[in-house]
């Protein structure tokens, strides 16, 4: 069975996020990117790059191919939704 919505990897860095009580300015710093792109990537208007996974793994401690399985589910769900 398919769904008809698809879940940006972003929103578990929310989920982190808010889990840890962490603003987006704290992410910002860390993973060494601007406030902006922190949103980008909760919204899921922003890939997840090799960079942007390596620096999520070092904030949270998720492993990169965790973060490139998200990635690449949601993509093909927004494909398949739109299809």
């Amino acid at each position: 069975m398919s769904t008809n919505y698809a879940v940006a990897p972003g929103e578990y860095l929310q989920e982190w996020m808010d889990d840890h009580r962490k603003t987006r300015e704290y992410v910002a710093d860390r993973m060494v990117i601007e406030p902006g792109r922190v949103d980008r990537i909760i919204n899921g208007s922003e890939r997840l790059t090799s960079y942007l996974r390596q620096q999520l793994h070092a904030l949270t401690g998720i492993p990169e191919r965790i973060w490139e399985r998200q990635e690449a589910q949601y993509r093909a769900d927004l494909e398949r939704i739109a299809a």
